[in-house]
């Protein structure tokens, strides 16, 4: 942290008080702030009794044990009383140990910028701050004592969740009074919300565009004599060829019994009755057979048929017989994970290298549809940029204007549109009687300015708030980043056991 925001910061915050709520809420229930995770730290050289050693302070089982149950605490009243936590034992224990790790690096950090909670501090929140301690406005010693007897605190632990939680939000009320925007980002920021704008768009689909394309086999004929055309479509053979090669199939039908795994009985009566059906199917037809007995319901409505498949698409057993059957064979019983099958194999593809000529004609025919949607697409941008005939254009398509949802420019995004809108904002509001063409990936956006007005903002909508949390968080979480980076961390994995 820079040396003079710190000494300003300070000096700012030492005469601040500080919740005497907010800190018991933190402690007894409220969940602390994570900013990272403890994935990745080491492992090594912590003791059976500890949790973790962070920079050598000891997180003890007893932490471990006060902190779960805060989090049990919070989440039941989150979620009602009777919540079972025994599910969820290792998130539990998981959430619990990186709230101590963090817990601790802040306080560490903390007392490294001179921020430290000094012993003064937290005897006054003890005698005078809290007044649960209290009769008649007079601390009583048997009180506290019975406070951390009730809540399973030590003196010590008591008070050094105290210290914690004092110098955690010093922390926090250091980098919220260095992230408040000035006047000037006040005034700026009113002048964006209250500057509310309309914008008017059409979305064209590129179905639409294809609709809009036809080929003739003249036309195709005729690109095919350019030799540049040509050079094209068998590049673009070459960049496909194999989704044209044609691997070896086998189209098959099958009978399906299936068993339950580790169930001897189960497994003896299916290898019975598909030792049966292979007899009946030397007489009787395959796919009524499958019809009747198969337990597969996805191939037993179409009497056993599973088309052609290549290799690779069935489980290996049954893939192996399948191939090696000759088109009217039935195999032998098959067994798999799924039970005993019948296969009977009823045609074959052999393995075929595709060749230009069997596809030059499909690829010539997409390659010159391609190219008129393109010229659509720079068609549609004349159109519109250029404002010619844009009523005729628009009717030719089936398009038609819609209107967005009012928006103010403090927004990050377009109501309704799409994120790459934003990007082109500015030349929109500038370039009001012309329409911008915005292509997102394969769709395409035309969008004009339809209305720019001015809406009044009360003062309460700008007071940073939001924004200086943002910021602020930003910077702490970037402040706790780079103490960590000089920590060594050491999680016990005994305690996930």
């Amino acid at each position: 942290m820079n040396d003079n925001f710190s000494d300003q910061m300070k000096k700012a915050v030492s005469s601040k008080k500080f919740s005497v709520k907010k800190i018991v809420a933190s402690i007894l229930f409220g969940a602390i702030v994570m900013v990272f995770v403890f994935y990745g730290f080491a492992t090594q050289g912590v003791s059976d009794g500890h949790v973790a050693v962070v920079n050598r302070h000891v997180l003890t089982q007893n932490d471990l044990k006060r902190e779960q149950r805060r989090i049990e605490q919070m989440y039941q009243r989150i979620f009602g009383s009777s919540m079972d936590f025994s599910s969820q034992r290792q998130n539990m224990i998981q959430e619990a140990v990186q709230s101590l790790v963090n817990s601790e690096l802040v306080s560490q950090a903390a007392q490294k910028e001179g921020l430290a909670a000094t012993n003064e501090e937290i005897a006054q929140f003890i005698v005078k701050d809290y007044t649960i301690f209290q009769v008649n406005g007079v601390f009583q010693r048997n009180l506290y004592f019975q406070f951390l007897e009730g809540n399973g605190f030590t003196p010590t632990e008591f008070e050094s969740l105290i210290r914690k939680e004092i110098e955690s939000q010093r922390s926090r009320q250091i980098f919220e009074l260095g992230s408040a925007p000035n006047q000037l980002e006040v005034e700026q920021q009113r002048k964006l919300k209250e500057t509310q704008v309309v914008l008017s768009y059409v979305e064209v689909d590129p179905k639409a565009l294809e609709s809009q394309v036809k080929t003739t086999p003249s036309e195709i004929s005729k690109a095919m004599e350019d030799k540049a055309f040509m050079t094209r479509v068998e590049d673009e053979f070459k960049a496909r060829k194999n989704q044209f090669d044609q691997a070896e199939q086998v189209k098959a039908q099958h009978i399906l019994i299936k068993t339950v795994p580790g169930d001897v009985i189960s497994e003896k009566a299916a290898l019975e009755k598909i030792q049966s059906l292979k007899i009946q199917s030397e007489k009787s037809d395959f796919g009524t057979l499958a019809e009747k007995n198969s337990d597969d319901p996805g191939s037993k409505i179409k009497k056993g048929d599973l088309g052609f498949f290549g290799r690779g698409q069935m489980v290996p057993e049954f893939e192996k017989v399948a191939f090696e059957l000759k088109p009217g064979q039935v195999s032998e019983p098959v067994k798999t994970q799924f039970g005993y099958h019948l296969i009977k194999v009823n045609d074959k593809k052999a393995a075929k290298t595709a060749d230009l000529n069997d596809h030059k004609n499909e690829l010539a025919s997409q390659l010159l549809a391609r190219d008129l949607i393109n010229q659509k697409k720079s068609q549609i941008k004349d159109v519109f940029e250029k404002g010619q005939d844009v009523a005729n254009f628009m009717k030719s398509l089936n398009l038609s204007w819609k209107d967005s949802a009012a928006f103010d420019l403090s927004d990050d995004r377009v109501p309704d549109l799409s994120d790459k809108v934003m990007e082109h904002l500015l030349e929109i509001m500038s370039n009001p009687n012309i329409s911008k063409v915005i292509q997102d990936g394969d769709k395409t956006l035309i969008v004009k300015l339809k209305e720019i007005k001015n809406n009044k903002v009360a003062t309460k909508e700008l007071s940073g708030d939001t924004e200086t949390r943002v910021r602020a968080n930003e910077a702490f979480s970037e402040w706790l980043q780079a103490y960590r980076q000089s920590v060594k961390v050491e999680i016990n994995p005994v305690v996930f056991q």
